[in-house]
């Protein structure tokens, strides 16, 4: 199965906004890769693109939670934490050092959590001060 890559100025793109999709062999050179444009279209239509050409990862350096579960739905695994040139990540990927996300992105995860706490922490006080 084949890699995706988001990539901007040669390095992994940190979101999906007119970034190019490289998408590479599994044991093939980024000079010999097949570039999607992507300017102007929605992250779904990347999906059928990237299933029409076997892609099954895709690397990059950031993601939205909507898009996430869009590729995800769709059999694609998304390692959402791939930053630096395109050649590192290949390199970590290939070595195993990159994992693709099983639940939501870290940096989601964390802030989804804390809106739960503040949330508990605001029923309590209105059952201490018998407002409830």
């Amino acid at each position: 199965m084949n890699v995706a890559v988001t990539v901007e100025n040669g390095r992994v793109a940190p979101c999906f906004a007119g970034v190019e999709l490289w998408i590479i062999g599994p044991q093939q050179n980024p000079a010999g890769r097949l570039t999607i444009p992507t300017a102007g279209r929605e992250p779904l239509f990347w999906v059928r693109d990237l299933a029409r050409h076997d892609v099954d990862t895709l690397l990059c350096a950031g993601i939205d939670v909507f898009a996430w579960g869009a590729f995800r739905g769709n059999g694609i695994r998304v390692v959402p934490e791939a930053v630096g040139s395109v050649q590192e990540v290949l390199d970590r990927w290939r070595a195993g050092r990159l994992k693709a996300a099983s639940t939501w992105p870290p940096v989601l995860k964390g802030r989804l959590e804390s809106r739960g706490h503040r949330a508990r922490r605001r029923r309590r006080y209105r059952r201490q001060s018998g407002r409830i």
